[in-house]
């Protein structure tokens, strides 16, 4: 069985001030703004939270 394939985006997604942190993030032709939005900021999103002292 073949898969089909489906269309899409590829967008390089960085930070401002730190191109050196970025994320590569593929989305199909038919996710809305909202959903590129989403996938950005979940993307670069930082994986814990300081805490305070």
């Amino acid at each position: 069985m073949k898969k089909k394939a489906v269309a899409g985006y590829v967008f390089h997604v960085a930070i401002v001030g730190a191109p050196d942190i970025w994320r590569r993030i593929r989305i199909r032709a038919d996710w809305t703004l909202w959903e590129l939005h989403e996938a950005i900021t979940v993307s670069t999103r930082p994986k814990f939270l300081p805490t305070s002292a």
